[in-house]
C-alpha cells in the first residue's frame, strides 16, 4: 500500500498518552510499540491507518486533528508540513500538499482548481482497499 512520515503518528500517540491513553490500546492492531514508532523513519500505511482509527475511538475530545492542531504548527508535521507552512500564502500551501501526496502519499488524491478569484479544493482519502473518503471545499484565497 505505501509508506507515510511517522510523525503525526508519533505526535497523535505522545498527545493521548499525555490525556491518560494507554499505549496498548493505541497500538492496538499494528505489531508495534511506541517506542519502535519514534525510531522508525517510515511507517507503513496499514499500521499508520489503524493507529489513526484506535486514536478516534479512544479520544472523546473531538477531532484528532485539533488535538494536533491545537499544540503543533504544520511546521512539525514532518516535511509537507514545512513545505506547506513555509509557503508564501494558504494557496500556494495547498499547492504544496497537491505536489507533495502525488510524490509521496499516493493515499491521499488532491485535486485543486484555481482561479484568479477562488479555489476548489477536492481530497479523497483511501480508507482501504474498497473504500475511498472524499472532502470538497470551494473557498476565496
Amino acid at each position: 500500500m505505501g509508506t507515510t512520515n511517522p510523525v503525526y503518528a508519533r505526535i497523535l500517540i505522545r498527545r493521548l498518552m499525555d490525556a491518560g491513553a494507554e499505549e496498548t490500546a493505541l497500538m492496538a492492531g499494528t505489531e508495534l510499540s511506541a517506542d519502535e514508532l519514534f525510531v522508525m523513519p517510515e511507517l507503513d500505511f496499514e499500521p499508520f491507518r489503524q493507529i489513526l482509527s484506535n486514536a478516534a475511538q479512544l479520544y472523546s475530545g473531538g477531532s484528532i486533528g485539533f488535538l494536533i492542531g491545537e499544540h503543533h504548527s504544520t511546521l512539525a508535521l514532518g516535511p509537507m508540513g514545512v513545505a506547506s507552512g513555509a509557503a508564501p500564502t494558504p494557496r500556494e500551501g495547498l499547492k504544496v500538499l497537491e505536489s507533495f501526496t502525488r510524490l509521496h502519499a499516493t493515499y491521499i488524491q488532491v485535486e485543486l482548481v484555481s482561479t484568479i478569484s477562488s479555489m476548489s479544493v477536492q481530497i479523497s482519502f483511501q480508507r482501504s482497499e474498497e473504500h475511498t473518503s472524499e472532502l470538497q471545499s470551494p473557498c476565496n484565497l
